[in-house]
């Protein structure tokens, strides 16, 4: 499960990127990206292409 979640009430959270929380688990509950890398593996591609408040949606087609 990926997520990503706007903290616009604690923009200064030790969690948040540009107001964003971040994180992805396995099914099992397994860490795969957690809330405390602040998203630095998830900005880069989100900050690519039209800016739309680092969010993004893939063409599976």
């Amino acid at each position: 499960m990926k997520f990503i979640r706007r903290d616009e009430k604690d923009p200064k959270s030790k969690f948040a990127s540009n107001k964003w929380v971040w994180g992805e688990y396995k099914p099992d509950g397994k860490v795969v990206i957690g809330v405390n890398k602040e998203g630095k593996d998830c900005v880069s591609c989100h900050k690519s292409g039209t800016p739309r408040d680092l969010t993004l949606s893939f063409d599976l087609h």
